[in-house]
């Protein structure tokens, strides 16, 4: 609700890793910590962690 009234940014600096982007599911579910830290070392994505974040792709390909 905070952000309703949010728009679009053009800001460079809170652009993702470029590779970011290009990866596919089987990408992530791959990624080992090294990747992780390449792609997330400067993000918030950093404080969740590479372990709970696999813990959470894991949750998201369950059938």
């Amino acid at each position: 609700p905070w952000n309703r009234f949010s728009k679009e940014h053009n800001e460079e600096e809170f652009r993702g890793h470029p590779d970011f982007y290009k990866l596919s599911n089987d990408d992530f579910q791959n990624m080992d910590e090294d990747q992780f830290n390449k792609l997330f070392g400067k993000s918030a994505v950093k404080r969740t962690g590479f372990t709970r974040l696999k813990n959470n792709i894991k949750f998201l390909n369950k059938d």
